[in-house]
């Protein structure tokens, strides 16, 4: 085929054409120019038209893309692509929403707490009237009694006046049978045995009134020794309604003027401690002249403490930190610890924080006797 191809003529190019667009070269020119004469001449208001048309409808076109943008990002594309703003607002939102859901649920608690206490005071508050209506009940009863006993005594007492004129001459009388009886001698002390049982009823029936008086007595009486105050009249209270309780002694002994408490033993030890004294002894002074002299000035500034003696101060302070803890029998001991002739003021200070303990201890024996005495009454 090369070889063909090159042996063979070349062939023309065909164009085709159609008449009307075939134009002279000098037609060409003339209607050129008659082209630009006309549109020179053409009036210009249609093409300033056309670009005032042009305009609001590209700004129109621009608006509507805007808006349907705009509509298609917020429909769409803002739940994949948030805007800072609308996070920070979102952020916003689920804040106050969990703030909100917090607030009610506090809420809610704060309704059931409301019903709950409504509840109790409903209870108490029924309680309470069933306890004076109780309360009531009984006082009417005591007051019943109580007019009934009062009867019941003055009977008696009439009956013991006839029955001691009776005595005083005595009377006998004849059966249908012919005996003679008279007056028994043991009626007196039948009548006395009667009078006791009347008055052990009439305790019995008092009872709560005592007991009610009996545990005030104990708070009063606890309050006071807490305190470090006089004390004597809720001792002698005590004292009248159970006098076989044990430590009733000892009460008496420190009721009129009462002893502080631990922590009040400690300040008065701390105010006493600066007085107490320290163990000092001169400096030895061997040297004669002006040496002596010397050595005698210094020994008017300087002391040298003696190890083997005892420093009150420092026992004063180990006394002072176990008072200030409230262990009375440390600070005691501590004191008790040093073998040697104790500062008088140390010494009272003992004795009054023995006198502490042993006021404690019966307070306590008291409070037990107290309770048992309550706990055995009906």
């Amino acid at each position: 085929m090369s070889m063909e191809s090159e042996t063979s003529p070349v062939k023309p190019t065909v164009i085709d054409l159609d008449p009307d667009q075939v134009i002279d070269e000098g037609k060409r020119e003339e209607q050129t120019k008659r082209d630009d004469q006309a549109g020179s001449s053409a009036p210009k208001p249609a093409a300033a038209r056309s670009s005032n048309r042009v305009g609001p409808l590209v700004l129109a076109a621009l608006l509507v893309g805007a808006a349907a943008g705009a509509w298609f990002y917020r429909n769409t594309l803002s739940s994949y692509w948030p805007a800072d703003q609308v996070k920070t607002l979102q952020a916003r939102v689920d804040l106050v929403g969990s703030s909100h859901e917090e607030v009610t649920t506090k809420l809610q608690a704060l309704d059931r707490l409301a019903e709950q206490l409504k509840a109790d005071v409903d209870a108490i508050e029924a309680n309470e009237a069933g306890a004076q209506a109780k309360v009531q009940a009984n006082v009417d009863k005591i007051a019943e009694f109580e007019t009934r006993l009062a009867a019941i005594e003055t009977a008696n007492a009439e009956l013991k006046a006839l029955v001691a004129a009776l005595q005083a001459q005595p009377v006998t009388a004849a059966t249908p049978s012919g005996t003679v009886v008279s007056l028994p001698p043991d009626v007196i002390p039948r009548i006395e045995a009667l009078e006791k049982d009347m008055a052990s009823l009439k305790t019995q029936e008092t009872g709560r009134a005592d007991a009610a008086a009996l545990t005030q007595a104990l708070s009063d009486l606890k309050a006071k020794v807490e305190a470090g105050v006089p004390f004597a009249d809720e001792q002698a209270r005590i004292a009248r309604m159970v006098p076989a309780a044990a430590g009733l002694d000892t009460l008496s002994t420190y009721a009129a003027q009462g002893l502080p408490a631990a922590k009040g033993l400690a300040g008065e030890l701390a105010a006493l401690r600066p007085a107490l004294p320290l163990p000092q002894v001169p400096v030895p002074n061997d040297e004669p002249g002006m040496v002596d002299s010397m050595l005698d000035v210094l020994s008017s500034v300087i002391t040298i403490r003696d190890l083997n003696a005892a420093n009150w101060q420092q026992v004063a302070d180990q006394a002072i930190a176990f008072a200030e803890a409230g262990d009375l029998a440390q600070a005691v001991a501590a004191i008790d610890a040093v073998q040697e002739a104790k500062p008088p003021d140390l010494q009272q200070w003992r004795d009054r924080a023995s006198g502490r303990i042993a006021l404690e201890a019966a307070l306590a024996e008291v409070s037990q006797s107290v309770q048992r005495d309550l706990a055995a009454r009906p």
